[in-house]
This record gives C-alpha cells, structure tokens and sequence, in this order.
C-alpha cells in the first residue's frame, strides 16, 4: 500500500512556512492611495469624454466640418453660375462693339427706333378690334 502524504496549502492567514500572519488592516495613508487611483480614473474619463465631446460639437468639430463642407459645395456652385453669367456678359460686350446687326436689333427693340425710309403701322390689341368693330353705333 501507498501512502501518500499531504502537505498542507498555506491559507490566506498562513504564510509560505506555514505560520499564522496577523490580517493587514489598512492604514490612512493605503486609504488615500485608493482614493487618488480612484480622483485620477474619473478626472482620465472626464478628459476622455471632454474631448470627444468638442470633437463632435466643438467649434473645429464633426458638424462644424460638415457645415463647412455644404458651404463649400454651394460656394463652387455659385462659383460656376457666376461665371456662367460672365461668360455671357462678356459675349454681349463683344457684340455689342463688334456686331452692327445686334447693336440695330437693341435699338429697334429698345428705344423704338426706325429708318428714315421705314413706316410703323401700330395696332391695337387684337380682341379690342374685333370689339369695337362688332359694335353699331346709334
């Protein structure tokens, strides 16, 4: 038969030769400890979500930039307009100091103007006439 023999674990009381320990009991100055670990964890977490906070609503933040981007887009397409509307004027101004033709459609169209051999006939609207010819006079 075999024996076997056992050799005791030391307890949480006991150290590592087997001799009774007295509990620790905590001093102020471990107390104190606990509570700076615990000052700097929540000052860390606050700084953390601080940041991520003004990374998100702050003045250079998420929605500032994409405001800045929508800006943006309607500057170049108002960009593009703008220079649309150049590019016509420009073309006007051309004309209109190289082109006799256009210069005379302007003048007749604008200030009424005719040649001296020309003879404007005006006529009323057209429904006045049907009217008033319809109509026998007494």
């Amino acid at each position: 038969m075999s024996t076997s023999i056992r050799k005791k674990r030391p307890d949480s009381g006991n150290n590592i030769m087997g001799k009774k320990t007295a509990a620790k009991k905590k001093s102020p100055k471990d107390k104190s400890r606990g509570r700076t670990g615990k000052i700097a964890f929540f000052l860390a977490a606050f700084g953390l979500v601080f940041i991520l906070l003004m990374g998100i609503f702050g003045e250079w933040g998420l929605l500032d930039l994409i405001a800045q981007h929508k800006e943006k887009e309607r500057l170049i397409a108002m960009n593009a307009r703008l220079a649309n509307e150049n590019q016509d004027i420009r073309r006007k101004i051309h004309r209109l100091t190289h082109d006799r033709q256009y210069i005379e459609s302007i003048a007749r169209r604008e200030l009424g103007m005719i040649r001296d051999n020309e003879v404007i006939i005006q006529m009323g609207p057209t429904g006045q006439n049907r009217q008033n010819g319809n109509k026998m006079e007494k």
